[in-house]
């Protein structure tokens, strides 16, 4: 059956229309997960690391104010660093709480793990406060040389691990918004070449037919 020019030319642009619809939509549901994968990265991922650097700061004004304590000249100076040091602890807990809470099945094995080393941290920090508030700087002293120590160092290294997992997610989130990028960029290319070899061909058929 021999197609008229008018046949050729709806066929030709209908084909058109359906690839650029195609590749519109598919643009749009592009840009659409990598939004939400980038919420996602600044809302989430990137929060969780800013607290988890809050942590590890607080952790260590604790240290510093447990130090102090021991060194203080006189019992008003050593509770004015035991209520610095509650203060901190306070507020360790409140972030701890809230992140543990919220915290996804991967890592719930890392959050019991700080968990238990914070509490240990803590008991060490109040046998030392009971320790100064009795006047006992040198046995406080002693447990804050060793175990207490012990116990900075682990709680230390166990955010360092966390701040790590964070910055692991941020690295992941990334690679996956770059895969995105790249897929969608072939694909709309690949696109864009067909739909001009097709109005070339179609350009030729055309012309041939006439």
């Amino acid at each position: 059956m021999r197609l008229t020019i008018k046949l050729k030319l709806a066929l030709a642009f209908g084909f058109l229309i359906i690839m650029l619809v195609g590749t519109a939509g598919y643009g749009i549901f592009s840009l659409a997960n990598s939004k939400a994968g980038m919420d996602e990265v600044i809302d989430v991922t990137v929060s969780r690391l800013d607290r988890m650097q809050q942590l590890n700061a607080i952790s260590l004004t604790t240290v510093r104010a447990q130090k102090n304590m021991i060194l203080a000249a006189n019992p008003q100076e050593a509770q004015h660093f035991i209520e610095a040091s509650n203060e901190s602890r306070t507020e360790f807990r409140q972030i701890f709480e809230e992140m543990a809470s919220t915290a996804s099945a991967a890592t719930r094995d890392f959050w019991q793990e700080l968990r238990g080393t914070v509490d240990r941290f803590e008991a060490s920090d109040s046998r030392i406060q009971e320790l100064v508030r009795t006047g006992n700087s040198a046995a406080a002293s002693q447990i804050s040389a060793n175990d207490g120590r012990e116990d900075a160092n682990a709680l230390t290294k166990k955010l360092e691990e966390g701040v790590q997992i964070n910055r692991d997610r941020l690295q992941q989130a990334k690679a996956e918004t770059d895969a995105s990028y790249n897929n969608t960029r072939t694909l709309l290319v690949t696109i864009s070449v067909l739909a001009t070899l097709v109005a070339a061909i179609t350009a030729a058929w055309i012309a041939l037919g006439i």
